[in-house]
């Protein structure tokens, strides 16, 4: 009695394993042998309850692609698993494709179990079944945490994009409000933008008597310069799009071959240029256009792009207006108003700035002759018109030296009703005498005005005031000389 009821819980162990389990085989790998304790068959081919080891192992692998029989013969032949055993391992787990009597491939996990541990009798279990079911979980697990990691990940990436958005849009901020120098400002924003929205060009166009002309471009690595070919360009070329520009709306052209045939020199114009997309942004104050902002070919189709170009354009106008307004304000500050020369608040600010600095150095004081006999026996109007042409002289030699440049090398002041002063940065001595000789051949020449003048060179010069002191004596002593000339000539 006691003998059948050890048989029968025996059986009833192996049934609950059979539920689980569709392949059950007891191996002694010893003696190459093995017997099947539960087979549900898997293979087109009889499986024998009974047999040879290596047999066994060898039948299933033409129903395996070739990588699964690399990993099934590595993981149960005969040969490794004896080599696994005897190292000390106790079992050996793998799932691998096989396909089985339906004709289908089906996923099965293969569990090796060690049961004697005698190199003389190395004996296992071996359980196999069907886990399509489980293959199939993880599978949707993984599709499940792939798209959560790439959710994840684009929720990173827009956080990265909004937080150098936000590093950009400062950057722009500061260039335009901290930065004096409009031209830096409004290139360095141009490039940065071009940058983050991965444009083919960035480029800034200035507009003068009716003509374009390209003065900055930011390229992308692939994208040749196209700066030589928008040069001079007849502002009238824009025509079509002139009406929005007037009202100070930015043109998005996602593809210009859409462009109506009335704007055909337009299409071709961008074509050359290799343009497929364009973004315009006309920059207008005082009643005059003064810039175009661009982008050639940006990516329209991105998500957010235009709103946050929208922004950036905004502040770019605004910044541009603004500081536009403050150097309108500065030049009525430092300008005289009759000349267009700078004036004395100017050059006290100039040499401030300069102090401290050490530069080859050149100073003309010049004199207005006869201005008050002028005013007194003419007209004040006269008199305007005196300092005028006298001042035209200076600007036909020196052209530049009315340039608000941060780098400039002249400059002329008006520092008095008839008093004038010309500061000349690194040069020679030679070079300023040869200025100074060319300044008074052309007084002698001009029939309306003429001069009193006294210069001054100093290389390495470190005080401008004692400079000047020292022109205006000079200035003086030709003064006296031209009188002299004068009454001299009157008693002739």
């Amino acid at each position: 009695m006691k003998r059948r009821e050890e048989l029968q819980h025996k059986q009833d162990i192996l049934n609950a394993i059979s539920s689980v389990y569709h392949v059950i085989i007891s191996a002694n790998l010893t003696k190459n042998r093995y017997r099947m304790l539960e087979y549900q068959p898997f293979l087109s081919k009889e499986t024998m309850s009974m047999g040879v080891f290596d047999d066994l192992i060898a039948m299933g692998l033409p129903y395996m692609e070739l990588e699964f029989q690399k990993l099934f013969l590595e993981s149960f032949s005969r040969e490794n698993l004896t080599k696994r055993f005897l190292s000390g391992e106790t079992e050996v787990y793998k799932e691998i494709k096989q396909r089985c009597i339906d004709g289908k491939e089906h996923w099965l996990g293969i569990h090796a179990i060690c049961i004697s541990e005698k190199a003389d009798d190395l004996r296992e279990i071996c359980f196999l079944r069907i886990i399509d079911d489980k293959k199939e979980q993880e599978e949707k697990w993984k599709q499940q945490l792939m798209t959560m990691n790439h959710t994840i990940q684009e929720q990173k990436n827009t956080l990265q994009k909004a937080l150098e958005y936000e590093k950009l849009a400062n950057e722009c901020m500061r260039l335009f409000y901290h930065v004096e120098n409009l031209k830096y400002s409004v290139d360095r924003v141009m490039e940065l933008t071009g940058r983050y929205f991965q444009v083919g060009r960035a480029f800034v166009c200035e507009i003068h008597n009716g003509r374009v002309f390209n003065t900055f471009e930011f390229c992308n690595s692939l994208v040749p310069s196209k700066k030589n070919m928008v040069q001079d360009i007849d502002i009238h070329l824009f025509d079509y799009w002139m009406p929005l520009f007037w009202k100070e709306q930015y043109i998005a052209c996602s593809d210009i071959e859409t462009l109506p045939i009335q704007a055909d020199k337009l299409k071709n114009f961008l074509k050359s240029l290799d343009i497929q997309q364009i973004i315009l942004i006309p920059v207008c104050f005082d009643g005059e256009m003064r810039l175009f902002l661009g982008y050639d070919n940006p990516n329209l189709k991105e998500q957010n792009f235009l709103p946050m170009m929208d922004t950036l354009i905004g502040m770019a106008i605004v910044g541009i207006k603004q500081v536009y307004t403050e150097r309108k304000r500065n030049i009525l500050t430092y300008k005289d108003s009759l000349t267009d020369l700078w004036n004395r608040t100017r050059m006290n600010e100039d040499i401030y700035m300069k102090k401290g600095e050490k530069e080859d150095t050149g100073i003309l004081f010049l004199d207005v002759n006869g201005l008050k006999t002028v005013n007194d026996n003419c007209s004040h109007a006269a008199g305007d018109a005196l300092l005028k042409s006298f001042a035209n002289v200076i600007l036909s030699l020196f052209p530049e030296c009315i340039s608000d440049k941060e780098d400039w090398t002249q400059r002329a002041y008006r520092i008095g009703g008839d008093e004038f002063i010309l500061w000349l940065r690194n040069l020679s001595e030679k070079e300023f005498k040869q200025k100074e000789k060319e300044l008074r051949e052309r007084y002698l020449k001009a029939k309306d005005c003429s001069a009193s003048i006294g210069g001054v060179y100093k290389e390495q010069a470190d005080d401008i005031f004692a400079m000047i002191k020292a022109a205006d004596h000079l200035m003086y002593e030709d003064k006296k000389r031209f009188y002299g000339i004068c009454r001299k000539s009157e008693k002739l």
